[in-house]
């Protein structure tokens, strides 16, 4: 059995790949920050390890095709490496991102850190849709709607956050979003600190 130059790029891909798709699909469930290359390039080996060995017994089939059907081959192996990828990394991000094996180590009496870094990364990692009061450095309170279309950075070079739809607030009247503006950014330097409200409509 020989392997052509095609072949060995494919399979480099493939055994490559994997570990840098799944860490971008875990990192999007549970920000960890800022890692060093060695560290990034260890985590994405070892993911992409173990999304070989989890899908080996659908490698060995695929590579049966290699010489009847080539193309078939190379589409096969393409897909099951992205669909695999795709399913380990969700599966990896929920279970980091829910804190199951943290929650159980924890009910057995052992301590262990929480691999998010910042308060600011683990709520907003989240992803829920929310009213917000910001209160601003100068005392400024902005009131606002943290939903689908918002955005919150987690970089260490400047978080900030994007705020969909401004509100007014009176003490009569209550929350009143105002419809002429566009949203707000905000940068994380500006921010003394956020509260978080179920229901901004009915605060009094």
């Amino acid at each position: 059995m020989t392997v052509n130059s095609l072949e060995i790029v494919l399979l480099t891909c493939i055994f490559v790949a994997p570990g840098f798709i799944i860490d971008g699909i875990v990192n999007s469930f549970c920000p960890i920050g800022e890692r060093k290359e060695g560290v990034h390039l260890l985590y994405c080996i070892i993911y992409s390890v173990l999304q070989c060995a989890l899908f080996s017994w659908a490698y060995v089939l695929i590579w049966k095709l290699r010489e009847s059907n080539f193309t078939k081959f190379i589409v096969l192996m393409c897909v099951v490496t992205l669909i695999g990828s795709c399913v380990l990394g969700v599966l990896i991000g929920l279970f980091k991102s829910k804190q199951w094996i943290g929650n159980l180590a924890r009910k057995m009496g052992l301590n262990i850190s929480h691999p998010i870094p910042t308060a600011w990364d683990y709520y907003f990692s989240k992803q829920e849709a929310t009213f917000v009061i910001v209160t601003l450095i100068d005392g400024t309170m902005l009131y606002g709607y943290f939903g689908g279309d918002s955005y919150c950075s987690s970089s260490k070079e400047g978080r900030d956050i994007y705020i969909e739809k401004l509100y007014q607030y009176d003490d009569d009247a209550g929350w009143t979003e105002n419809k002429e503006s566009q949203g707000v950014v905000v940068n994380q330097g500006q921010i003394r600190f956020i509260e978080f409200v179920r229901k901004g409509e009915n605060n009094e």
